[in-house]
């Protein structure tokens, strides 16, 4: 995931409400395991 891609990201949970950016953070940090697991040859 690129930088700009980041603050696209930052930029994109500012304009939302609170309760919308606690569940995209959730979501972002399953999805960043869930990647990372996958590229370190895991399987689930």
């Amino acid at each position: 995931m690129g930088f700009g891609v980041r603050l696209g990201i930052i930029e994109f949970m500012l304009r939302s409400k609170p309760v919308d950016i606690i569940l995209r953070l959730f979501f972002v940090s399953l999805l960043t395991v869930f990647f990372a697991a996958k590229s370190d040859g895991f399987s689930y």
